[in-house]
C-alpha cells in the first residue's frame, strides 16, 4: 500500500519508476564510485507515496538496513532540493503521506580503502499506518 519511486518523480504528482521491493530489478542506484577517493553519489530524488485511495495516519518513517547502511544519508526535500541531510545511516520521518509523491533525497559513500563491490544489502524500508481514504 506504501512505495518509494524514483527516476525524478515530481512532489504532489504520481509519477517515477516503482523500486524494486526484492527483486532487484529496479534498485536505486548511485553508478560507480570510487573506493580510493572515498567518494560521495550525487544526490537521488526519491519520493514515497500510498497507492491511491489511501494515506498515512500520523508520520513515516524512512529508514536504512543492510550491511552497509550507513553508508547512506536521506534529506527531507527543500522545493525540489535536498534539505539538510541527515546523519549517515539515520532514518527521517516523513508527513502528511498520501497518494501523490512526497520527494526525499539519499546519497551513498565510500570508504577510503574499500573493496569494490556491487552492493544490494541496503534497503529503503519505510514504515506506516495507512487507510484508506
Amino acid at each position: 500500500m506504501i512505495h518509494v519511486y524514483k527516476n525524478n518523480p515530481t512532489a504532489g504528482s504520481t509519477n517515477g519508476v516503482l523500486v524494486s521491493e526484492g527483486t532487484h530489478t529496479e534498485p536505486i542506484s548511485t553508478g560507480v564510485l570510487r573506493a580510493d577517493l572515498g567518494a560521495e553519489s550525487a544526490p537521488i530524488k526519491l519520493a514515497v507515496r500510498c497507492n491511491q485511495g489511501y494515506e498515512v495516519q500520523g508520520d513515516t518513517t524512512i529508514s536504512l538496513v543492510g550491511e552497509h547502511s550507513s553508508q547512506w544519508r536521506l534529506a527531507l526535500d527543500n522545493n525540489g532540493n535536498p534539505g539538510s541531510w541527515f546523519p549517515w545511516g539515520a532514518s527521517i520521518i516523513l508527513a502528511n503521506v498520501k497518494d501523490v509523491n512526497v520527494i526525499f533525497w539519499a546519497k551513498a559513500r565510500t570508504s577510503i580503502g574499500e573493496l569494490p563491490l556491487n552492493d544490494r544489502t541496503v534497503q529503503i524500508r519505510t514504515r506506516a499506518v495507512i487507510t484508506q481514504r
